[in-house]
Order: C-alpha cells, then structure tokens, then sequence
C-alpha cells in the first residue's frame, strides 16, 4: 500500500513539473511566400541580439518551440546560414510568452507581425487598430507595467519630455527596472539635460523635428535593422505618416544608430 501511495505521489508530482514547464514554452510560427524553402528562421533576442534559436523553412513555413524567453523582446530573421552578413529581418518586434505566437506578413510594412498571444496581440491592435478601452499610450502603458509598456515608452522618446517618460518610468515595478529595455532608456533619457521640457526630437531644430520623429516610429515599430523602407505608411497612434523617402544618415542619438530623414509625399 505504501508503494503505490509513494507511486502516486511520484506520478502526480511528475504531472505538477510538466504542466509546469509546458506552461513557460511558447511555439513561434509562420507561414507566406516571403519564406525561402531551405533557408533557416532564427530567433533573434531584441535586446542583446543573441540568436535563441532557429528553424528549418519547409513548403513555406516555419515553427520554433522552446522555453529561453531572453529578454522577452525578439525579431526573426531569415537567411541561408546564421552568418550576420547573410541575415534579412523578416519580422517588426513581437514578444515572447507563454502560448502559440502566430506570424502574419502585413504587406504594407513588407514584415511579418506577431498576434496569439496576450501582448502580441495588444500590440497588434495598437499598431494596426482595433484596440478599445484605452485613451492613448500613455493609458496602454499604465496598464501593462512589463516589456510591452516599455516598449511603447521607447516609441515615445521624440513625442513627450523627458518629465513625462520619467515620470511614467518611475512607475514600473522593481523587477521590470533591471530588464535591459529599462536600462536602455535610460541610457537614452541621459543626455537630455539642457532643456527638461523638451523632447529628444526637438533637440535637433523644427526643420528635422518631424523627420527624426518618423525615424523614432519607424525604429519602434519595425526595429533597428528592419527601418528602411521606402514608401511605407508608418501608424502614430491612430493616424500615419506618408513617406516617399529615406536616407540612411548616421547618429549617435538614435538607439540604433541610424536616422531616417524622410519627405513627405506630395
């Protein structure tokens, strides 16, 4: 009797441990004419840009399984082999979670983005409409003390004070002030010290106010390696920015280190 009872207490305990760790793992997967059969997707941390890790495109899709959350934040890139040099950026920015993260190609952008999941898809409603209950980003963020918050905050940077960002960062719980995001925008709220009340799009004169804010929402939205594409219509909340073009110039003030000055379309 004593056996079994030990049995049973094993095999329950050993249920408990695998619900457990099926509840961390998160599926990422795609599918489009976009993905090249033979080519690897590689999962790209957002943060650090460690590759997480990758899958083998077959007959148009992709999916990767796994349970290294990184810094939550990644892209996915697709190329031949995980040398840099051969690598495109196939995604804007998702976030890792537990459940099934569902890749969608949005042609406008010429990207994949990212909805399944709670975040992911709050974030593809903030971009692309549809997301009810909120009076605007500030409000969004003030709901979602985590990776998700600090991201829309750092699509901010050009558009509110720096005040303003701090203000909303000193909300953020302990934990989420060790993540890398935090500590970024930090870094980047740092240099802001002439003027308090003014924005980092500002700081660069009303003739390219305009256009390093399109970069910033470009940067944001898409990522540091995915911003120039010329032509595209970039989402500010519930309107866009018509672009027709897009010059590569390099800067120490964007997170990136590229700015994008943009023309409107005429």
């Amino acid at each position: 009797m004593k056996n079994l009872l030990s049995l049973a207490v094993i095999a329950a305990a050993a249920l408990f441990l695998a619900g457990c760790a099926s509840g961390s793992k998160y599926v990422v997967e795609g599918s489009g004419d976009q993905l090249v059969d033979g080519h690897w997707v590689f999962l790209e941390d957002g943060a650090d840009w460690t590759i997480l890790d990758s899958a083998l495109i077959e007959n148009g899709a992709f999916r990767i399984e796994g349970a290294d959350m990184g810094s939550e934040v990644a892209y996915l890139y697709m190329g031949a082999n995980s040398a840099p040099s051969g690598l495109y950026q196939i995604s804007g920015i998702f976030f890792l979670e537990p459940g099934t993260v569902t890749l969608e190609y949005v042609p406008d952008f010429e990207m994949y983005f990212a909805h399944g999941t709670p975040l992911n898809d709050l974030y593809y409603k903030y971009i692309f409409g549809g997301l009810e209950g909120y009076s605007g980003p500030m409000d969004l963020i003030r709901d979602n003390y985590n990776v998700l918050g600090l991201h829309i905050l750092s699509g901010m940077l050009m558009t509110s004070s720096k005040p303003e960002i701090e203000s909303v960062m000193a909300e953020f719980p302990d934990e989420m002030k060790e993540h890398p995001l935090y500590i970024q925008l930090e870094e980047l709220l740092e240099p802001i010290k002439a003027d308090p009340r003014t924005s980092r799009a500002m700081r660069y004169g009303s003739a390219m106010s305009w256009s390093v804010t399109a970069c910033a929402t470009c940067c944001w939205i898409c990522g540091p390696r995915g911003a120039v594409r010329a032509g595209w219509r970039i989402p500010i909340w519930s309107s866009s920015i018509p672009v027709s073009a897009a010059q590569v110039l390099k800067s120490t003030a964007c997170p990136s280190t590229v700015i994008l000055k943009v023309g409107a379309r005429r």
